[in-house]
């Protein structure tokens, strides 16, 4: 425990956490598992979790934010925040991109993105790859503030994975509602940041298929 007390807590600052979630989206980005790579620190964060519970059992302040359970205000659908874009892709205007939003809205709402960020793809696109990273760190950033100023319950119970956003954020903060609204501001937050990228993109392959059409026609 002793070895292990600087990483605990470079990953319950801002800063470490920021870093480490930087990490874990620029691995996905280039199609490597950032998960299984940094698993390394999942034990970390399930005794911050532990001593969270310690301290609401004997009624004192919860003192960990980034514990484990805190990622899923980050991860809307997975990693990056996909759901959101897959929201937007339901509205494409490109006949195969909006087929792929349908076919990915419910893995992304039982928190499996493995088909967007494959299908897309945003692995190894330039373009997408910039929101994915984008939406991690500022979702990252908005939840740490409000637990820190403690506007919102931090971490306090183990929850399935697949738990659906709303629900896992209500839950696994003991049932503290304000942590399920905003669980649906940071869904908004996320559309706003991937509208603007999914746009050009959308466009990009509008222009593919009419391209197509026409060397066919």
């Amino acid at each position: 425990m002793k070895i292990f007390e600087p990483a605990v807590f470079a990953l319950n600052t801002l800063p470490g956490f920021l870093i480490f979630m930087l990490l874990r989206s620029l691995l996905w980005c280039v199609g490597i598992h950032g998960g299984a790579v940094l698993a390394i620190a999942d034990p970390i964060f399930l005794v911050m979790l532990g001593d969270n519970i310690a301290a609401a059992a004997a009624g004192t302040p919860l003192p960990y934010i980034t514990a484990s359970g805190f990622m899923y205000f980050v991860f809307l659908g997975g990693g990056g925040a996909t759901l959101p874009l897959v929201f937007l892709m339901m509205r494409s205007k490109e006949k195969g991109f909006r087929s792929l939003g349908k076919l990915c809205l419910a893995p992304g709402i039982f928190e499996i993105n493995e088909p967007v960020v494959f299908g897309v793809p945003l692995v190894m696109n330039p373009l997408m790859m910039i929101p994915y990273v984008l939406a991690t760190e500022v979702l990252s950033l908005v939840t740490y503030g409000l637990m820190y100023f403690n506007i919102i319950a931090r971490p306090l119970v183990n929850i399935p994975w697949t738990m659906p956003p709303v629900l896992a954020q209500y839950f696994l903060t003991g049932g503290d509602w304000r942590a399920a609204v905003l669980n649906i501001i940071l869904i908004i937050i996320s559309i706003i940041i991937y509208y603007p990228f999914f746009k050009m993109y959308d466009n990009e392959l509008l222009a593919e298929e009419k391209a197509k059409e026409e060397l066919t026609a």
